[in-house]
């Protein structure tokens, strides 16, 4: 059984099980810049708390600790709305954690260049996700207070970057379980069958 630490954020309702067969793996570039291309001629007004949630008031080591397999002492400096982190490891540098299929990819090296890229609008569109969080918002679906766009399913076990796939997720449960069942299947081979059992 997966169990985070964050077991109280958790509502004690019975287990669901979860079949999942691993699908042929992919990198994120491909599925992620559809995505930012996805109708972004026609955009509703967003801003930076849009693309962002506050996590000022979790403790950054912990909310990251089931992603050490992947990120080692990197702390999150930043946490996007749709459910990456931006990490500065202890020489400085920036890595972008994509959740949705465990890669951590160096984006620079210090966080002043990292400041000067987040006014690159291609990077932001694919950082960012733009289109995905403006369709939600156009459908009403609002960020809350310790919340963020989580996935109902992973892009690793083969589900989509579109707005369909996205829900009101509390933030540390994201990361807990996103990191969790990263980890489990992260040496499976492809198109193997795996069985999450998940407390709610």
């Amino acid at each position: 059984m997966l169990k985070s630490k964050f077991n109280k954020a958790i509502q004690p309702t019975p287990q669901r099980h979860l079949f999942c067969k691993v699908p042929q793996k992919q990198g994120h570039i491909a599925p992620r810049l559809m995505a930012a291309l996805y109708l972004k001629e026609d955009l509703v007004s967003l801003t930076w708390n849009d693309l962002t949630v506050s996590f000022e008031h979790l403790d950054r080591a912990e909310l990251i600790e089931d992603w050490q397999w992947l990120v080692g002492s990197a702390l999150p400096i930043l946490i996007t709305s749709v459910g990456d982190a931006f990490l500065q490891s202890e020489t400085g540098e920036i890595f972008w954690l994509i959740t949705g299929s465990a890669e951590l990819e160096k984006v620079a090296d210090s966080y002043e260049e990292f400041q000067g890229k987040l006014r690159d609008n291609e990077l932001i569109h694919e950082w960012f996700l733009v289109p995905i969080v403006a369709q939600l918002k156009e459908q009403v679906v609002v960020l809350e207070q310790g919340k963020l766009y989580g996935f109902k399913q992973l892009p690793v076990f083969g589900g989509k970057y579109e707005p369909e796939n996205f829900e009101l997720t509390d933030i540390e449960v994201h990361f807990a379980m996103s990191g969790q069942m990263n980890l489990k299947i992260k040496d499976l081979p492809d198109g193997t069958q795996v069985n999450f059992s998940i407390t709610e």
